[in-house]
């Protein structure tokens, strides 16, 4: 199965507001486990990239839940 626009799949993590790689440029395959085949990558982000994300979160979460005026 193939996207009609290939652009709404991303092989980048969202961090921050910004689609990013993984630091090491690593890479890690995403199969189909009822075909086995490949359908993508996606980066393997390790401990630094998580814990910007975790960050990342962490400072949007006040604003987010801030209630409207």
């Amino acid at each position: 199965m193939e996207l009609q626009d290939p652009n709404l799949f991303r092989n980048q993590c969202f961090i921050g507001g910004h689609w990013l790689h993984a630091d090491s440029g690593a890479t890690h395959d995403v199969t189909n486990p009822a075909t086995n085949l490949k359908i993508g990558t996606i980066p393997q982000a390790g401990a630094t990239e998580t814990r910007r994300a975790i960050e990342a979160a962490h400072a949007a979460f006040a604003p987010w839940a801030a209630p409207m005026v």
